[in-house]
């Protein structure tokens, strides 16, 4: 099993591509700049890491949208599934940006992206406090029903299969799960 590995930095961005093969390879460039080789049978693991301004929600989530579309082992609609990933990815990254790390410019957020042959796991680390995920009420819950909390969480939890948020020695991270096949 070969294993690739290859980084860079994107000015503030920096990101890591990880990849185990174990077929051959067919070389993939995404229309974001970001390069990676995809086959069956391996898994693709991207990290980036980015400040903690919201300035970059969109070029994060056209990243997820670039990845689905490539993915040749899913057979789904690949448009829909890239919608879906930029959804879940911004909503994820304003919370930790804007709650989680309480728009701190100092701090950063690591977004980690593990695809295997059946499932996409997106992995979003902060470093706030945390909260209990199951305690946010959905928006047509009985509170107000104008406030605007809970939203991100609700559509996040209405794409993906599973939607978590633990506690890391470093901080939190909430970790998105859908399956592939």
């Amino acid at each position: 099993m070969a294993t690739k590995r290859q980084g860079g930095s994107d000015g503030d961005v920096h990101y890591w591509y990880v990849e185990e093969l174990t077929t051959q390879p067919t070389e993939v460039p995404l229309e974001c700049g970001l390069e990676y080789r995809c086959s069956m049978k391996n898994e693709i693991v991207l990290e980036i890491t980015i400040p903690n301004q919201t300035r970059y929600l969109s070029l994060i989530g056209k990243i997820g949208e670039d990845l689905a579309i490539v993915l040749d082992q899913y057979e789904g609609d690949r448009e829909s599934l890239a919608c879906q990933i930029n959804v879940v990815l911004t909503e994820a990254l304003a919370n930790a940006i804007t709650h989680a790390n309480a728009d701190d410019p100092t701090k950063e957020v690591l977004v980690r992206i593990n695809i295997s042959d059946t499932e996409l796991a997106i992995r979003v680390f902060d470093s706030g406090h945390g909260f209990d995920l199951n305690k946010v009420p959905g928006p047509c819950s009985d509170t107000d029903i104008l406030d605007d909390k809970g939203r991100g969480i609700f559509i996040m939890r209405s794409l993906m299969d599973s939607v978590e948020y633990k506690k890391t020695n470093d901080g939190n991270v909430l970790e998105m799960r859908k399956t592939l096949c």
